[in-house]
């Protein structure tokens, strides 16, 4: 081969292009893929140096040959996985395996429980044996054995923070564990529980968000009585803790739509409820037959199987009888509402006694009326600057003036009209200047004593 032949094979390599412009095999272009730009240096990420520029230990740092990539392989490439397994490969001879032969395997996809790190993880008991001496009880959906169980002492009657009030402390017993079915509907209170009276409404005739029209039930012994009945008279009672087939009697004070247009509903739901004792209505004289009328107009009056419902009247006279529930006595007087008939009731439970004006101006059948009384519960329709604004009614200052004279220990400001619901302090201080005693602003669902 002469010369001229030799320098053409030596500039063969050199002029030498590839289609896709990688370059020589082995060369440093000829790793990046094909269309792909020069390796850039990036900061703190490894690349490829240009020609000419390599490290002097990279001679030092590189990799061995088996461990590098096949010639015209992308750098990175994924190296494939070991086809031999770990546990096979690492576990002496003599390694028996880690599950015991009776201890069955966990399904796939389920977490494995443990109390490491819980608050709590100090009550696990240590009785192994005798949880494998008891079974789940049947019928509690895999419950645990007594042994495992953790059990908190928590006071009876208490759910959600609320402890009712005739429940009674026990220590837990032998029958703990038992299955018990509790009855969905409340006890009757026991004979010796205090009577108490809650406000199922507290707005004038128009109610508003927070409050609606005025109602009030009183509980005893031997049942209820819910004087006056707005809407929806089941919720409202449900939303006071007392149950609606406890209610005995139901008085209507007045016909005013605010007072006596809930009746209806109430009966519905009775029946709805399955009631199988009497309910008794008492009224005035006036109102007994548009009563009737109105049980009759919603089909609630008279139904096959349904319970005895009366409609009574209650004499027009001053502190007059109306009827007996326990220790309850409940007598009203008529009072002045302009035109519509209509009185105040009195409920006395040993020697205490409350009052409720119902719709009034100030007039002197409450003020005998709630003589030595405890409690006179008033309604404050307006502040003392609206003064018959409309309807027949009164105000804060009057409903204080009304109690001053009657000498009770405490006045209570119901039937407030909605557009002074923001002023309800106010109201209250009105009331203070003219009655030295306890003035407070209805609370709707809230026991108070009798």
């Amino acid at each position: 081969m002469d010369g001229h032949a030799a320098g053409a094979l030596q500039a063969a390599p050199a002029s030498a292009s590839r289609a896709d412009r990688r370059g020589p095999a082995g060369g440093p272009a000829h790793r990046r893929g094909p269309g792909l730009r020069p390796p850039v240096r990036r900061k703190g990420v490894r690349g490829a140096r240009p020609p000419g520029r390599e490290r002097p230990d990279a001679a030092a740092r590189a990799r061995p040959a088996e461990r590098r990539g096949p010639a015209g392989g992308v750098a990175g490439a994924r190296r494939p996985r070991r086809r031999e397994p770990r546990r096979a490969r690492a576990r002496p001879a003599d390694h028996g395996h880690r599950r015991a032969a009776g201890r069955p395997q966990r399904p796939r996809g389920l977490a494995r429980c443990s109390v490491r790190g819980h608050p709590l993880r100090h009550v696990r008991p240590a009785r192994d044996a005798a949880d494998r001496s008891h079974d789940a009880r049947p019928g509690v959906f895999g419950a645990p054995p007594p042994a495992r169980r953790l059990l908190l002492p928590v006071p009876a009657g208490t759910v959600c923070g609320r402890q009712a009030a005739d429940a009674v402390y026990r220590p837990l017993g032998g029958r703990q564990h038992e299955p018990a079915r509790r009855a969905l509907r409340p006890r009757r209170a026991p004979s010796g529980a205090v009577t108490h009276f809650a406000f199922l409404g507290t707005s004038g005739a128009v109610p508003s968000p927070a409050r609606d029209t005025t109602s009030l039930v009183f509980v005893g012994p031997e049942g209820a009585v819910l004087v006056d009945c707005g809407g929806s008279p089941v919720q409202k009672l449900r939303l006071a803790r007392v149950n609606p087939l406890d209610v005995a009697y139901v008085v209507v004070t007045h016909l005013h739509p605010d007072h006596a247009y809930g009746l209806p509903a109430l009966v519905q739901n009775l029946i709805l409820l399955g009631r199988r004792t009497p309910l008794v209505v008492r009224c005035r004289p006036e109102h007994v037959e548009p009563l009737m009328s109105l049980l009759k107009l919603f089909g609630v009056w008279e139904r096959p199987g349904m319970f005895s419902l009366w409609v009574q009247a209650i004499g027009p006279g001053e502190g007059a009888h109306a009827f007996e529930l326990g220790p309850l006595v409940v007598r009203t007087s008529p009072v002045e509402h302009g035109s519509m008939p209509n009185f105040a009731v009195r409920a006395d439970a040993g020697a205490r006694g409350v009052v409720y004006s119902s719709d009034t101006e100030p007039c002197d059948a409450v003020v005998a009326l709630a003589r030595g009384a405890d409690t006179l519960i008033h309604e404050a329709t307006f502040p003392d600057r609206d003064r018959g604004r409309f309807g027949v009614h009164s105000t804060a200052g009057e409903a204080g003036a009304v109690a001053a004279r009657a000498g009770v220990r405490r006045l209570i400001l119901a039937h407030i009209e909605a557009d002074y619901h923001d002023e309800l302090p106010a109201m209250a201080d009105e009331a203070r200047r003219r009655f030295g005693g306890v003035v407070e602003i209805a609370q709707e669902f809230v026991p108070y004593p009798l």
